[in-house]
């Protein structure tokens, strides 16, 4: 069950998202939880130092980069912190 939140935007973000609302034909919730995930998404992915040096990789690519990395290190006892 989703829960009413309540928060004030400026007038043309409420144009904005009305706008997609309208273009997308979803619901002004559906456009705000879309771009709360792509931008959590995003966050993530700057988070990741892997993909900040290498950048030209997809996701599924540095993914494995790191578990191999991760399984193939010499010393086991040093903590990895992805």
């Amino acid at each position: 069950m989703k829960k009413p939140v309540n928060f004030r935007l400026n007038p043309q973000t409420v144009a904005t998202l009305t706008l997609l609302s309208d273009k997308e034909k979803k619901s002004r919730t559906e456009i705000v939880e879309n771009a709360i995930e792509i931008y959590s998404k995003e966050q993530s992915q700057k988070r990741n130092r892997l993909l900040q040096f290498a950048g030209s990789i997809s996701n599924e690519t540095a993914d494995d980069l790191l578990k191999t990395i991760y399984s193939n290190r010499v010393n086991k006892e040093i903590p990895v912190y992805l």
